[in-house]
């Protein structure tokens, strides 16, 4: 667990709407997207059934299992604990349940700190009930940032952060895969109008034609019917 004092640049303000990868698949595939298929498991033997599953309908003995968390980065974080990741592999049946297990228990984990810290309003409180966390200050903390310097990648507690409105104001307890992080909000700079979005405009542009380039590449390897087996080798 990590707790951080941080002042930050406040921006402009924004909406979030939050929604787990399956989810976000299903609304693909309801507008015809083509999507990798996957199945959801709420429990390691869940997890070992879908596995098995998708073994018969498939053949695949490799099986990617991915944390549904409200956050990016899954695979670049680690839990120093247990030294897991929010995105791992499993090579063969047997490691299918073994792997979603030590997800489940980093939630776990997660959700005993929170009571722990229940009714702390201080960081210093909360470093009195886990003396191995630390406090750091991180100066210019912005909202276009996806690490947080000295902690690790933690774009959800940046996100978390921004939503901040008071100084002094503590956040909740947000869940990454580095770890448990609570901030602190020490100055509030307001972020400077934007006169023109010409820039803007031109970079969502070129997001939207590489994204045309890539489905255009994907529907003609499905018309070709074209195998990408590169995953076995890297």
């Amino acid at each position: 667990m990590l707790n951080c004092r941080y002042p930050l640049i406040f921006g402009q303000k924004f909406l979030q709407m939050n929604i787990h990868e399956y989810q976000a698949k299903e609304v693909l595939k309801g507008y015809g997207v083509r999507i990798q298929e996957g199945i959801v498991a709420s429990s390691p033997e869940e997890a070992h059934e879908a596995a098995v599953k998708l073994n018969a309908q498939t053949g695949t003995s490799w099986f990617v299992i991915k944390a549904q968390i409200h956050a990016g980065g899954r695979g670049k974080g680690e839990v120093k604990e247990t030294g897991s990741r929010g995105v791992v592999l499993a090579k063969k049946l047997e490691d299918v349940k073994d792997q979603v297990k030590q997800l489940v228990m980093n939630d776990k984990k997660a959700a005993l700190i929170n009571q722990k810290l229940a009714g702390k309003t201080t960081l210093e409180q909360m470093k009195a009930v886990f003396p191995e966390a630390s406090i750091n200050e991180v100066p210019g903390l912005r909202l276009s940032d996806s690490v947080i310097p000295g902690v690790g990648f933690a774009p959800k507690a940046i996100g978390t952060i921004f939503g901040t409105k008071t100084k002094g104001q503590l956040t909740k307890p947000v869940q990454e895969d580095i770890g448990l992080l609570v901030a602190k909000v020490n100055t509030l700079t307001p972020a400077a109008a934007i006169g023109d979005y010409t820039s803007y405009q031109a970079q969502l542009a070129q997001g939207a034609s590489q994204r045309m380039t890539y489905q255009i590449m994907m529907a003609l390897q499905e018309l070709a019917k074209v195998k990408d087996y590169r995953y076995k080798y890297f």
